[in-house]
């Protein structure tokens, strides 16, 4: 197994026992890509070449925040804490969470982006209105401060608020008609959100 710049690990072997559960315990961090059977030289070769793809996706990411004007950027997909690193900006970082074990994703990442956002593990990348684990949210919400998302609506909202104690919320799917923002839905889910005084203090305010 080699370690790139980046942050990803390129495991080799992968076709073994070992290789196999190393390759997956890495790739759930996303931080791994598995190659069966290479050479050291092959192996060079790859790494180089990711390194170079990363360096670009950065670039595009940056340029991207510099020409739209964002004062913030937000990853939904398997970037790195080193990647999250190099983004220009204050990084918000969609973690999926499986399980309790999941929780040292936390640890990892959470002085690597501004804030983590907690989404609910589905085969799709957010959007779903599929309601996230709230116990496993709250004992990370105890770790870092994090954005709760994963469908909330105006009726849970309080609720998962209550419960999870997270610095900030996430919605989307909740306050939609038919794929569409619904006016009425968004001054409920509001109302909702302001009902709960159990927010967390921002980072600035704990002393």
């Amino acid at each position: 197994m080699s370690f790139l710049s980046t942050g990803v690990a390129v495991v080799t072997g992968a076709g073994s026992g070992i290789g196999r559960a190393l390759a997956r315990q890495l790739a759930a961090a996303g931080s791994a890509l598995a190659l069966a059977d290479v050479d050291e030289a092959g192996l060079l070769e790859t790494a180089q070449s990711l390194e170079k793809k990363s360096a670009l996706v950065t670039t595009h990411v940056v340029d991207v925040a510099d020409e739209a004007g964002l004062h913030f950027v937000q990853l939904h997909g398997t970037e790195t804490p080193e990647f999250c690193q190099q983004i220009k900006r204050p990084v918000i970082k969609a973690l999926h969470l499986h399980s309790e074990a999941d929780l040292d994703l936390i640890r990892l990442y959470k002085d690597a982006a501004w804030h983590l956002l907690l989404d609910t593990p589905t085969p799709a990348w957010g959007g779903t209105g599929v309601t996230h684990d709230w116990q496993i949210a709250q004992k990370a919400a105890r770790i870092s401060p994090v954005l709760l998302a994963g469908g909330l609506t105006a009726e849970n909202v309080a609720t998962a608020i209550q419960q999870v104690h997270p610095w900030g919320i996430d919605v989307s799917s909740g306050v939609e008609t038919d794929k569409q923002k619904d006016p009425t839905k968004i001054r409920a889910f509001i109302q909702a959100v302001r009902s709960s005084t159990r927010f967390a203090p921002r980072s600035d305010e704990r002393s």
